[in-house]
């Protein structure tokens, strides 16, 4: 039977805000599957109140995976030398996301060699993506904060390694004598705080559709 209509209309309302996709005020739950980049506790995370920007930068680590097999450590280009991760993107007053930077948001850059003969196997721009979700949490008094974000449209030469997945990107900034302004869970003002990651491979979020609306009704 058709549904009246102030019934069709709930069920409308319903699927918008279902098929809604902002950030949030809460970590968005992301664990980052194989295969895995790393980077460790030198890196810095930052915040501009007056931009909104936010910067994530690093050193990658190690590129890492079970079945198959694949494990190296990351180093400089042969270009230049130069081994990194960074992040930038746009949020509002509230932490809600709210665009990318010109450019990739998200770039790896070094070389790997993963079977060990001296020979860079994958060397240059290792991954690239647009920051499509950010979480954060601010951890309790003298506690770690963290901070999630999810990652679409990835290039780059590691890019065939993670199929059609997206990418997860999980990140601890732990408290730090040597930074004094870390995130207090406001960002109305800048902040800088250590941070150490985790990157990998997650499902893609399922586009926006028709929602099934249940509803138990008596006609009559």
């Amino acid at each position: 039977m058709k549904l009246p209509k102030p019934f069709s209309g709930l069920c409308l309302a319903i699927g918008l805000f279902a098929g809604a996709s902002h950030s949030q005020a809460a970590l968005l739950g992301l664990t980052p599957g194989e295969p895995t980049v790393d980077f460790g506790g030198a890196g810095i995370i930052s915040f501009e109140a007056a931009t909104g920007l936010v910067t994530l930068s690093g050193q990658p680590a190690t590129l890492f995976q079970t079945e198959p097999f694949l494990y190296g450590e990351i180093l400089g280009t042969g270009a230049d030398d130069e081994k990194l991760i960074t992040v930038q993107f746009h949020v509002d007053a509230t932490g809600n996301f709210v665009s990318g930077v010109d450019g990739p948001d998200l770039i790896v850059k070094g070389a790997i060699d993963v079977d060990f003969d001296g020979i860079a196997d994958y060397d240059g721009i290792l991954l690239e993506a647009e920051v499509s979700q950010f979480g954060y949490e601010n951890g309790a008094a003298g506690g770690n904060d963290g901070f999630d974000l999810r990652f679409n449209s990835v290039g780059g030469v590691l890019a065939p390694l993670y199929g059609s997945n997206e990418l997860a990107l999980n990140v601890i900034s732990e408290t730090s004598s040597e930074f004094l302004s870390p995130f207090a869970g406001d960002f109305s003002a800048n902040f800088v705080g250590q941070a150490k990651g985790l990157l990998g491979a997650t499902v893609p979020v399922n586009p926006p559709g028709p929602v099934a609306c249940l509803l138990d009704v008596d006609a009559t």
